[in-house]
């Protein structure tokens, strides 16, 4: 569904299209996503930093991802910390050990020794 929002200011939610005027698309949270998003999502939030990987590790089985989906997962953790980032950026002068922590955490996701891609 596309809805007219003038107030929305940021520009990936605006759709140019054909039709004259402009459109609103939001499409976070827009009814469809993975398990394997979602899981990635969860464990990418800056709250879950106090998790060690390890214990998520444990968790994706009931979280319902199995070694099958795990590239899948590794691919949506990326760009889930990379939104953290792009977040803490703004205040980085006042949360710096948050946005350094993020930095580290965005840094070992691309990384191809990280413990993820076991």
């Amino acid at each position: 569904m596309i809805k007219e929002q003038p107030g929305r200011d940021e520009v990936p939610f605006w759709l140019r299209s054909a039709v004259p005027g402009t459109h609103y698309v939001d499409v976070e949270f827009s009814g469809h996503s993975t398990i394997e998003f979602d899981t990635a999502d969860l464990i990418e939030h800056i709250s879950s930093r106090e998790i060690p990987d390890h214990t998520w590790a444990t968790l994706l089985p009931e979280l319902g991802i199995d070694h099958s989906g795990r590239p899948r997962l590794l691919a949506a953790q990326r760009p889930c910390a990379l939104r953290w980032l792009a977040v803490l950026w703004k205040q980085r002068h006042h949360r710096t050990i948050e946005f350094e922590c993020q930095h580290a955490r965005v840094r070992l996701l691309q990384n191809s020794g990280n413990p993820w891609h076991t």
